[in-house]
């Protein structure tokens, strides 16, 4: 079927009963056994129309326009299979037929609610027998109550029908409304089956759910697992994440297993803990009490019992619940146990499962709606939302809006229904910008039920009621983290008054307990974290004030101060690893150093750079220095000199050369007026490394390296010496000395390796890979590569990653394997894009249009080498200018654009002769050889152009390409 159906689709779900045994018992022809089945069932299907889009194993999963073709498929497949010779194997298929409303998208069925429901449909029949359900029977055009068969369309069974039998209303395991089941019946096929597997066969008090049940489906199975093997299981979590819900369909999942009933236990509304046994007593049905008490009843009523309770919502009455689970259990073999509690009981047998929020979108990555649909938090607001606006589709326009609101709400499920609600008046944009205030915006949940349940504030309320008055404090003071905390940080920052240091250990462990904090191992250790929709509400009920602000602001200057990790015995990727733990910390010291204490941001900002510039995070560098600057008249000359020094930084990294190297000399200028030989000698350093990115500037470079390099020995600073001369040595190459180049290099590595500088072991060790790439020695360039990449993925640079991905497809390109130089260039120029490398993609492109040139793909090469220049005329980097020109030169005349080529190669001669502009000394094509070729095709038009650019200045002389590249 080339379009699968849209809309109202009938589903029709198979798969084998007994399927794991039949695979241990025939593990020989069990291979046949299922080609066999697959073989049948397609057939069948495909005989009526069938579109089969999953299979999961033996399980299919099918759609149809029509019910008749759903059953005529149905039918047909049962009578194949039993009159299959099996072997001795016991082959039956269960089947559910279901309808309601699914789109589909190209890749799979977007209807969560019809499609799982058509899963339950199926999972109530036994091997060989079909199930229909209501939805289904109606969905046929003629239907009518009396409506009872269908047409059989084998041919070779003419005249014969496929009959109906009713079951009446029948509970289904998802726990939502009742629905009518329909067994399909005909003369060819069994009829008498035990009782189907629902709800109504086993004694229970389990409610309806008026919604579905959605995602969880690891979770169910790993509880299904535990359950199986415990007796008692205590669901955990904050309020909001659906233990409830989970605990409920774990024990509808469940119930064949418990003969004597599953029994729901609601304490939520139960004060007294006195009447706890009563309750259960009540739910059991237990009326004959006269000689004993309530839990003395209770107790010998369970003693033989082979029974499962479901107590819910433990928590304000945890130690009184805890001692009659422990009763229970002791009294009865047979019984078990599911609780929900936002802590544990702590009993003995428990086993603790902690619910964690529904999955969520990644923030930063661009979905399709159809992916974006695949996660939990998205499906269940997609199933709330179609529940109060019926049009409502997730697409294009508002697919982002709908990830970022599940991220923003943490994945709780209260939290996103709640949300989804509003859509009957507001839009998902609409929805996502108020959620700043999600306390107002999230009302107006269900009526009936819990109030607790009804507001995203109630659902929090009911923790922070139950805290005594410490665990509040801490509570409260814990809101002014961000992004999480150590509990070095927390014993710093939240003691006092009131508080002493020693007790915050114990009071943040009855917070995890109580599921309103929640820890994780990270690389820089132990940390813990609140959901930040929990955090908004400790900062609401938070009294602090500027006092505990300022506490957090010493303590993250004091974290981030870089020259201490040496004196405290850490490498370079230690202290980075603790302190990028803490970005949101340090964020948001600086947001309150920047109203309250300028100097302190300073100091942070100046700690920070060689971080921020690891991790590429150039926009927030150069957005917070900008603030700081807004009021410059209170800053010091060394202050405001680091601050213009972090922008030329930055502006280098981000390929704008002119803008760098004014910002340097900024720099350069407040340093010497304070005669801070520190900071000019870190800003002279600076310069040329500038001065370094245009080759006619190299000279200059070299007296500012060398200037720096004399002011670091005066103050035995050895490691910035190192590095100066490692940056010199890009000049001393450039100038054909490449013997103290190579020299340089290796003994900046030898110091580096020395004293723990991982990200400069890594950058010398990318510079080495371009040596011996130029010198053609490929094999030891790709050592160099991969040992600083692997050091690239321990720091997380992602500007050495992108500058050692383009490096590898250079080399690649220059082997002439260009399906591999494509990829590493592209996902270099990728990289590179996203944090603003404009450097890297200069020498990208140039590399990537010269693969291109080889590949005989003359346009694309042309449009990668124009692009190149297009971003080193912006950024006033000349290094690729010339073999740009002439690489485009080529790929025109081999295009036969004559004219163009032409042009671009009297432009690149200029250049060369009267303008001091060098050319790299690798190419992949021989360019002298280049040149006298075009020569001796275009002397005319090389003799006319060159008279005209005669005696222009160099932006002069680059107008024509510039031209061009319009063009």
């Amino acid at each position: 079927m080339k379009n699968p159906p849209s809309g109202n689709v009938t589903f029709l779900f198979t798969d084998i009963e007994g399927s794991t045994m039949l695979a241990q018992t025939f593990r020989e022809s069990h291979s046949e056994l299922i080609s066999k089945h697959h073989s049948i069932l397609e057939q069948a299907l495909k005989d009526n129309g069938g579109h089969t889009f999953k299979t999961i194993g033996d399980a299919f999963c099918s759609s149809f326009g029509r019910i008749e073709d759903a059953l005529n498929a149905a039918v047909a497949a049962q009578i194949r299979l039993e009159a299959e010779d099996w072997g001795g194997a016991r082959m039956k298929v269960r089947m559910g037929i279901h309808s309601g409303y699914a789109e589909w998208n190209g890749h799979d069925y977007m209807g969560y609610l019809t499609l799982a429901r058509t899963n339950r449909v199926m999972s109530a029949a036994h091997g060989g027998q079909i199930l229909v359900s209501e939805d289904a029977v109606r969905s046929y055009p003629e239907y009518n109550e009396e409506y009872t068969s269908f047409p059989f369309h084998d041919k070779s069974k003419e005249g014969k029908l496929i009959r109906l039998r009713s079951f009446g209303k029948r509970r289904l395991k998802d726990l939502i409304e009742p629905v009518v089941l329909f067994q399909a019946e005909t003369d060819f096929l069994r009829s008498d089956f035990p009782p189907i597997f629902t709800l109504d066969e086993t004694p229970n008090n389990l409610p309806v759910q008026l919604t579905s049940f959605v995602g969880r489906t690891g979770e169910l199975i790993d509880l299904k697992e535990t359950l199986s093997a415990e007796r008692l299981v205590t669901v955990i979590g904050p309020g909001g994440t659906g233990k409830s819900r989970i605990a409920l369909q774990l024990a509808a999942d469940s119930i064949d297993s418990f003969p004597n009933g599953v029994w729901l236990i609601e304490l939520a509304s139960l004060n007294d803990p006195a009447l706890l046994f009563d309750d259960i007593a009540g739910v059991l049905g237990i009326t004959e009490m006269q000689v004993m008490n309530a839990e003395d009843a209770v107790l010998e009523y369970l003693k033989d019992k082979n029974a499962l309770l479901v107590i819910d919502n433990c928590e304000h009455i945890i130690k009184d619940v805890s001692e009659a689970a422990e009763k229970i259990l002791r009294r009865s073999a047979s019984v078990k146990i599911i609780a929900t509690s936002r802590e544990a009981l702590q009993c003995s047998g428990e086993t603790v499962f902690v619910l964690s929020s529904l999955q969520q979108p990644e923030p930063g990555i661009a979905y399709e709606p159809e992916d974006l649909a695949k996660f939990e938090s998205v499906r269940l607001f997609i199933e709330r939302a179609l529940a109060v606006n019926s049009s409502f589709r997730i697409n294009n326009s508002n697919a982002e809006h709908i990830k970022n609101i599940c991220i923003k709400l943490d994945g709780i499920p209260l939290a996103i229904e709640l949300a989804a609600v509003r859509l009957k008046v507001l839009s998902p944009e609409m929805i996502l910008k108020k959620l700043d205030d999600r306390f107002k915006l999230l009302t107006g949940g269900n009526r009936t039920a819990l109030p607790r349940q009804q507001t995203l504030r109630a659902m929090i309320d009911w923790s922070y009621d139950l805290l005594d008055e410490k665990e509040k404090l801490l509570f409260a003071r814990l809101s002014v983290f961000s992004g999480g905390w150590t509990l070095e940080a927390a014993e710093a920052i939240c003691s006092g008054e009131e508080l002493d240091e020693y007790e915050v250990l114990d009071l943040m462990t009855n917070l995890v307990d109580k599921s309103l904090i929640n820890t994780k191992e990270t690389p820089a250790g132990k940390r813990f974290y609140m959901l930040e929709t929990i955090r908004q509400y400790a900062g609401m009920v938070s009294k602090a004030g500027e006092d505990l602000r300022r506490k957090h602001l010493t303590y993250f200057e004091r974290l981030s101060m870089q020259w201490e990790w040496r004196n405290n015995g850490m490498t370079q990727n230690e202290w980075m690893t603790i302190a990028d733990a803490d970005r949101e910390n340090i964020r948001l010291a600086l947001k309150f150093a920047c109203s309250e204490d300028l100097r302190a941001g300073c100091r942070i900002m100046q700690s920070m750079t060689d971080l921020w510039q690891l991790k590429g995070r150039h926009f927030e560098a150069r957005e917070i220095c900008n603030q700081l600057l807004e009021k410059r008249s209170e800053l010091s000359d060394d202050e405001t000199g680091n601050l213009f020094y972090t922008l030329a930084l930055i502006d280098y990294e981000s390929g704008n050369v002119h803008e760098a190297e004014k910002k340097a000399n900024v720099s350069y200028d407040f340093f010497r007026n304070s005669n801070n030989r520190e900071g000019m000698a870190r800003t002279l350093n600076m310069k040329g490394v500038v001065l370094n990115m245009s080759p006619g500037s190299v000279k200059e470079a070299e007296v500012n390296f060398k200037e720096a390099i004399r002011l670091f020995e005066e103050m035995g600073s050895d490691v910035e010496v190192a590095n100066t001369r490692y940056n010199l040595s890009f000049t001393l190459g450039a100038m054909g000395d490449r013997e103290s180049a190579l020299k340089y290099k290796l003994e900046a590595l030898d110091i580096y390796r020395k004293h723990g500088e991982t990200y400069r072991v890594a950058l010398v060790l990318t510079s080495l890979s371009s040596i011996y790439m130029n010198e053609g020695k490929y094999d030891e360039a790709v050592k160099f590569i991969i040992e600083s990449l692997d050091i690239c993925e321990i720091v997380g640079s992602r500007y050495l990653e992108a500058a050692n991905k383009i490096n590898l497809g250079s080399i690649y390109t220059y082997q002439g394997i260009y399906d591999k130089a494509l990829s590493y260039l592209n996902d270099g120029i990728r990289i590179s894009s996203e944090y603003g490398f404009n450097a890297h993609i200069i020498a990208a492109r140039y590399y990537l249009g010269t693969a291109q040139l080889m590949m005989e793909k003359y346009s694309a090469s042309a449009g990668n080498f124009s692009a190149s220049i297009r971003l080193s005329l912006e950024s006033g980097i000349e290094f690729f200018h010339l073999c740009n020109i002439v690489g485009l030169a080529r790929a025109f005349r081999l295009a036969g654009e004559q004219k163009k080529s032409a042009l671009c190669l009297a432009v690149f001669l200029s250049l060369r002769d009267d303008h001091k502009m060098k050319l790299m000394k690798k190419t992949i094509f021989d360019l002298e050889e280049e040149i006298r070729t075009s020569e001796s095709l275009y002397e005319t038009e090389l003799r006319d152009v060159s008279s005209l650019l005669k005696g222009k200045s160099k932006t002069e002389t680059l107008e024509p390409v510039k031209n061009i590249l319009v063009q």
